[in-house]
């Protein structure tokens, strides 16, 4: 337990989620009640004692984040993002006044994460530490895309006061620089098994580590002679030794049950377009330009699984469709194109390599980086 304490809460700052490991608290339930440092006192161990859970983590988020929480909460008791993360997993983001044990342990009771008004967030884990930290990332990373979509929703309606401007000029100026370029990877293709299994490990690192996956969402496949050796669902992609699956592209095995929940999608993609390797991660601004669209609040559509409209940023197709095992098998594959990629509305970037991770992995930071400047251009210029 003290192990996985540790793990996470070095997780927590390696990743930007939190700056100072005073501020965090990670709490474990064995046969007592483990914890790490004295942030959240015994509230903390009232609530772990009254629900039926084994893990919490509760923390004050770095700086950004932290002021775009307290912005986003300051009016609200319920927050509702609109991204795939929250549709998916979280629901919606309850918004808990102070840090006292009863409004925790309400919230908790309903929701898997929240947030406090003081930009605090605190997550649960029914089984394990480790889907409390998920929660509290995915908390962050839905709470991020929402204040971006809600200020420019706002700005197209005219609803911006002068605050308004200020606190998001602030935000904009303090966000992380977009990675230049990752650690580097191999030259394929690659042949055998063992090879491919090295470069798959690799690649989900370097994706975790750029910031280009905030949770444990994402995945990554690589196709030879017929078996699509593709990460399994659920698991980290900085972690994936032992969390590879190759999969025969035939269906004859029934070894995809523990495949990723989007292994339909990537065989459609390897089908279409011939390509070997495929990465996906959730880039924020990536995610956040799917979802400004001009047709936003006026459509009949449920824009996730039916948008009719041909969408792209700067010639990257934005395409629509339910993940996992839904629409996405069949939307992804008929848009996306040999070495480039494609943004699913409201959760991510899929990109495609012909012989390794090289350029899927370019791509994701490419786009990630048009997206960015779409999504900051289009704020200032409703501003004049």
């Amino acid at each position: 337990m003290i192990s996985q304490i540790e793990k996470f809460e070095t997780r927590l700052i390696k990743q930007n989620l939190a700056q100072h490991r005073e501020m965090i608290a990670i709490c474990g339930l064995d046969d007592t009640i483990v914890k790490s440092g004295p942030f959240g006192g015994d509230v903390l161990d009232s609530v772990l004692g009254s629900i039926s859970i084994l893990g919490l983590v509760c923390f004050v988020p770095h700086p950004l984040y932290k002021e775009i929480i307290r912005l986003t909460a300051r009016r609200v008791s319920v927050i509702s993002p609109e991204d795939c993360e929250t549709r998916t997993f979280l629901h919606d983001v309850p918004v808990i006044a102070d840090h006292a044990p009863g409004p925790i342990i309400k919230a908790l009771s309903r929701r898997k994460g929240a947030v406090f008004r003081d930009g605090s967030v605190i997550a649960r884990g029914v089984v394990t530490i480790e889907e409390a930290f998920v929660c509290a990332s995915s908390v962050i990373h839905a709470l991020f895309i929402n204040y971006f979509l809600d200020y420019w929703r706002k700005i197209r309606k005219g609803h911006v006061t002068a605050s308004d401007r200020s606190h998001f000029e602030n935000i904009v100026e303090n966000l992380f620089p977009i990675v230049e370029s990752g650690p580097r990877l191999g030259y394929g293709p690659f042949d055998s098994e063992s090879v491919i299994l090295k470069e798959m490990v690799r690649a989900g690192k370097a994706t975790v580590e750029t910031g280009l996956v905030d949770s444990f969402f994402g995945n990554v496949s690589y196709s030879q002679k017929g078996i699509c050796h593709i990460s399994e669902t659920g698991a980290s992609l900085d972690e994936l030794e032992g969390a590879i699956v190759g999969v025969p592209m035939n269906g004859s095995s029934s070894v995809g049950l523990t495949a990723s929940s989007e292994l339909g999608a990537h065989i459609g993609v390897v089908d279409k377009t011939g390509c070997r390797s495929i990465l996906h991660g959730h880039p924020k601004f990536s995610v956040i330009a799917s979802m400004m669209c001009e047709e936003d609040g006026v459509c009949q559509y449920d824009c996730y699984k039916t948008c009719p409209r041909m969408r792209d940023l700067y010639g990257v197709p934005i395409v629509s469709g339910e993940i996992g095992a839904g629409g996405l098998a069949k939307t992804l594959p008929a848009r996306i194109k040999m070495d480039n990629g494609a943004i699913v509305y409201g959760h991510g970037v899929f990109a495609t390599g012909s012989n390794d991770f090289r350029k899927p992995f370019n791509k994701m930071v490419e786009i990630e980086r048009m997206a960015r400047r779409f999504v900051l251009t289009e704020c200032a210029r409703a501003r004049h």
